[in-house]
């Protein structure tokens, strides 16, 4: 039974429609493979920042450290008025009365530069990482576009190999009809 099934695979891989339909998935992976190949020459596998992106990430750095600063001197400022829990909450209270806005703003502005700092820092990686993922779909749509030709192309073959011959029935007639 297993050879029937065989068979069975064999004629339906050898039928037309098949054909066609492997036949129309070659021109796709060579348009894949042309976009890739394109893509990959824009792309540079850089992995430092350019002029301006240093120039900015030093920028953010510089105010990043200042707001840090201003902040520290603000907690400095925070005298105790005494001991005892009332006198804390009391000087927590005059504390955020005179400095909460101010905080809250320096807090704001920190985190905003904080994520420009780590969205340039982490750019060469990502730059690095694009052009890794589309050099290696150019390899593997390459490599797959010979192994389908190549797959392609024996498919094609053996389904008009196996096809009978018009020329074989003329080939196999006996003399017999030319004897006199």
């Amino acid at each position: 039974m297993p050879g029937g099934l065989f068979n069975q695979a064999v004629s339906f891989a050898l039928s037309g429609a098949a054909l066609l339909a492997l036949s129309a998935a070659l021109p796709a992976l060579f348009i894949l493979y042309v976009r890739c190949s394109l893509k990959a020459r824009k792309l540079r596998p850089d992995l430092s920042l350019g002029k301006l992106e240093t120039i900015e990430l030093q920028r953010a750095v510089l105010l990043y450290e200042k707001a840090l600063r201003r902040r520290e001197e603000i907690h400095r400022q925070r005298a105790p008025l005494g001991t005892g829990w009332r006198a804390w909450l009391r000087g927590r209270v005059e504390f955020w009365k005179e400095f909460g806005a101010e905080l809250d703003e320096l807090d704001c502005y920190a985190r905003d530069l904080r994520a420009t700092i780590m969205r340039l820092r982490r750019r060469p990686i990502q730059r690095f990482q694009s052009w890794l993922h589309i050099v290696s779909a150019q390899s593997a749509l390459g490599r797959s576009l010979c192994g389908y030709c190549v797959i392609l192309t024996l498919v094609i073959a053996v389904s008009y190999y196996l096809e009978p011959l018009l020329w074989a029935p003329g080939a196999s007639a006996s003399l017999g009809a030319f004897e006199f």
